[in-house]
């Protein structure tokens, strides 16, 4: 079980989860909640068959609660009763309003059954009701949008991002997000716009400067634009390795190599990230020094063993006549 569906059972599955009481509960305890109150110390002395029941009878008074379905869903889950509680909860799930609850618990009960791609299905069923609930939910659209787009639906992440900015056109992680997607397909003319429009929303904000950086750079355009856009995002993060990165991106586009080379040496020396060491091979390519080009390149190569344009590379230098190198 990972982190996160451990802390979830941990939640759910905890016995001191309170009653939610109504009003009319409030001014004379009804025999729903005492009946619960009777499963509650049944559940915490370890007797979940009885804690079962007790639940059962408490929903007899209660048919609508959604809080006491979970509660006799988790008893089943704890006698690994799960078929019984799996079907209470793609009921419960289908309820509007959104029960989270039912979700997450429908997620944890799947994937601790290995059933990994209906706790996947279950997820996104979430996402998308909970979006359309609420498109301006920030973190739901972006976890939607870039669940679509890790499954190869790019043209639905980008209409999500945009519906979620019609409704929230100041919140500058959506657009940095939607802009990210632009330029990981091939459309940096609209992410370079999403970028520039979150500087003027958020002037400091050190995303968006290294961001829109890194584009001119590897464009080969506005470079001394590029240089002051990372270097005011390093005194925001000073050891940020992607911008330190960046910085020397651009100090290599301008064929300035040692400077580029100390920089990416640097960013190096706090991740050993496949991109920036194919830049750093790069460096040390056009310093001459072929045997540390040789070596970082397929370091990247290792990490990241799909990666074309290295292989290439480093076909180059194999391929060179004996003493040569290339």
């Amino acid at each position: 079980m990972n982190k996160i569906f451990f802390a979830l059972a941990c939640f759910l599955l905890s016995p001191h989860l309170v009653f939610p009481i109504g009003d009319q509960i409030k001014k004379d305890i009804n025999p729903a909640y005492s009946f619960y109150l009777e499963g509650l110390f049944l559940e915490h002395s370890g007797n979940y068959n009885a804690a079962l029941e007790e639940y059962q009878k408490a929903l007899s008074f209660d048919s609508k609660s959604g809080y006491l379905q979970i509660k006799i869903a988790i008893q089943y889950i704890k006698i690994k009763k799960y078929d019984e509680a799996i079907s209470i909860l793609k009921v419960l799930k289908d309820k509007t309003p959104v029960d989270v609850d039912a979700y997450l618990l429908l997620m944890l009960l799947y994937s601790e059954q290995g059933k990994s791609s209906d706790s996947d299905k279950v997820y996104e069923e979430m996402l998308s009701k909970l979006y359309a609930e609420n498109p301006g939910n920030i973190k739901v659209a972006v976890s939607l949008a870039n669940l679509k787009w890790e499954g190869g639906d790019v043209p639905q992440a980008v209409d999500i991002y945009k519906k979620a900015l019609a409704v929230r056109p100041e919140a500058v992680e959506l657009r940095f997000w939607l802009g990210y997607i632009y330029d990981e397909t091939g459309r940096r003319k609209e992410a370079v716009s999403q970028w520039k429009k979150i500087l003027e929303i958020s002037p400091d904000n050190a995303e968006a400067m290294n961001a829109l950086g890194y584009t001119y750079a590897e464009e080969g355009v506005n470079l001394t634009k590029a240089e002051a856009l990372i270097k005011n995002a390093l005194k925001i993060e000073p050891d940020s390795p992607a911008y330190l990165d960046s910085l020397g991106w651009v100090y290599f586009k301008k064929k300035d190599f040692r400077k580029a080379e100390k920089y990416i040496e640097k960013a190096v020396s706090f991740t050993r990230d496949p991109e920036i060491l194919g830049h750093l091979g790069d460096i040390y390519y056009q310093l001459g020094e072929k045997d540390k080009a040789e070596k970082v390149w397929q370091e990247a190569l290792d990490k990241k063993p799909d990666n074309k344009e290295i292989k290439e590379k480093l076909g180059r230098i194999k391929n060179a006549a004996p003493g040569k190198k290339d």
